[in-house]
């Protein structure tokens, strides 16, 4: 699935007479798009919006020296911002969004049998890629027009039927490689439920990751207004279709980035009202919009995003604070059974069409929006960028363990790269530990996958990785900063997330 001068104002808004931070909105786990699988139009677009990039270069001294921790996330519980948020402690968002399924494809129960995708409810108990028993936690459909990819695995006298986006497990080297069905070529080896394996054992190839085999056919249809399906499965975020390991992705990181810089706003400028609970959907499809991709759907990419945030800027969920008419129909953000915010898939899918979105939408949020973004190329780049306030996208092709371990002294939920998976979340946080070096906190959004609480006291649904990691990604993807500022001043105020 992307900043900072030195007095100036950030981004403002009159609210009842008063100025108010209203900056970014969301980056998303968005099911980031790499550039080998961009459509011409698609490039043009992003390298247009790379143009509104600026050179990442602090304004006055850095504050890193004599620290050794920067944790950014310590300002979201300032009782101010919670007076803003009605008592709420920013859990970050909850992306539902998948990919999608036709009708009547087989999906493998927990106990051995096989349900209709469409007759899937909340509560059932599936079978993920590792073999677990998971909850299905959310269901959704949606109305499908675009190219539905059938592939024939060798030994199976069907075809198994998906939207051209949906992720699915492959093998290559032993590695696990989640590729969108667009992408699957003839001989990919892909990843299978034992129920299939055990029937036609001499068909397929045991791994340390199960069982697997190659493609041998792959046909290509178009659908128009076709009904499909998908839902979210807790923990591992993957299930058995026809037996085949797929995967629900899509993304929603930037109401992450939104909301934590307006605490930092709320800190430094001492007014509560900069507190921010974005509508996260909107700079989603202005970023599809931005990227040149149009329709509903899934995928985005880190320059999109980063040109909707300073372009076409954010909504507000918190109508209490928004004096404008035309906000009152947004849908409302709720907490759920994960403590997470969401919206559920339907209003994902919704606003995922940027180009549709209604003018008095974009009128209102043009008001509010960031003024910088800057292309992170190291993670000593990382590091004064996190040390000094600022955000940032974390876009890619890294992909890491599902459940973290804790090591060293003090203990870190830690993660390392493990496989290759189009992704995008958010560094909050940066730390010179003892026994690891420089490592950085990576926040997801599915809710409690990672492990649990880290020792650090970083929110719950992230992990930290170490400097090599970091290097890693911000060589090969989008790390992307984002500012309130036209440029990225260092701090002239006292700051409560250094250590």
């Amino acid at each position: 699935m992307g900043i900072y001068t030195n007095s100036e104002e950030t981004i403002m808004r009159n609210a009842g007479g008063r100025q108010r931070f209203l900056g970014v909105d969301e980056i998303w786990d968005f099911g980031w798009i790499a550039p080998e699988d961009y459509t011409p139009a698609m490039a043009a677009m992003t390298a247009h919006s790379a143009q509104r990039f600026v050179p990442f270069k602090l304004e006055g001294k850095s504050r890193i020296a004599d620290h050794h921790q920067a944790f950014l996330w310590l300002t979201w519980k300032d009782p101010r911002v919670l007076q803003q948020t009605k008592g709420l402690t920013f859990p970050g968002n909850h992306q539902f969004t998948g990919s999608c399924f036709p009708a009547k494809t087989p999906i493998r129960m927990a106990d051995g049998s096989e349900k209709s995708i469409e007759t899937i409810s909340v509560g059932d108990m599936v079978i993920s890629h590792t073999g677990a028993s998971r909850r299905v936690v959310e269901t959704m459909q949606r109305q499908y027009n675009g190219d539905m990819i059938s592939i024939q695995p060798v030994g199976y006298n069907h075809f198994i039927t998906m939207t051209a986006d949906h992720p699915v497990a492959t093998l290559k080297n032993n590695n696990l490689i989640w590729k969108k069905a667009d992408n699957l070529e003839v001989e990919d080896y892909v990843l299978i439920g034992g129920e299939t394996a055990i029937k036609n054992g001499s068909e397929y190839n045991l791994t340390s990751l199960g069982y697997s085999c190659p493609i041998q056919k792959i046909t290509r249809t178009q659908a128009h207004d076709l009904t499909v399906y998908d839902f979210e499965v807790e923990e591992d975020h993957s299930f058995l279709a026809n037996d085949l390991t797929v995967h629900n992705c899509v993304g929603v990181s930037g109401g992450n980035i939104t909301f934590a810089t307006s605490a930092i706003e709320v800190a430094r400028m001492n007014e509560p009202e900069q507190a921010v609970v974005p509508f996260w959907p909107f700079a989603y499809g202005r970023s599809r919009y931005r990227s040149g991709i149009g329709g509903r759907g899934e995928g985005s990419t880190g320059s999109g995003m980063a040109e909707a945030l300073t372009t076409d800027g954010v909504l507000d969920s918190n109508l209490d604070s928004i004096d404008e008419p035309v906000t009152a129909g947004l849908p409302q953000l709720k907490v759920g059974t994960d403590g997470m915010l969401d919206v559920g898939s339907s209003i994902e899918m919704e606003w995922s069409d940027g180009g549709r979105i209604p003018e008095k939408y974009l009128t209102v949020a043009r008001r509010n929006i960031f003024k910088s973004a800057s292309r992170i190329r190291s993670a000593d780049e990382g590091r004064e960028a996190i040390a000094n306030g600022y955000y940032m996208l974390f876009c890619g092709m890294w992909g890491g363990l599902m459940r973290c371990p804790i090591e060293g002294s003090p203990g870190r939920l830690m993660n390392r790269r493990a496989s290759s998976w189009s992704h995008c979340q958010v560094c909050i946080g940066w730390e010179d530990h003892p026994q690891f070096g420089e490592i950085f906190y990576i926040l997801n959004q599915w809710g409690d996958a990672h492990g649990g609480q880290c020792p650090s006291g970083a929110p719950v649904g992230g992990y930290w990785i170490k400097k090599a990691e970091f290097d890693w990604q911000a060589r090969t993807g989008e790390c992307i900063a984002m500012s309130q500022f036209s440029g990225y001043p260092t701090p002239d105020w006292e700051i409560p997330w250094l250590i």
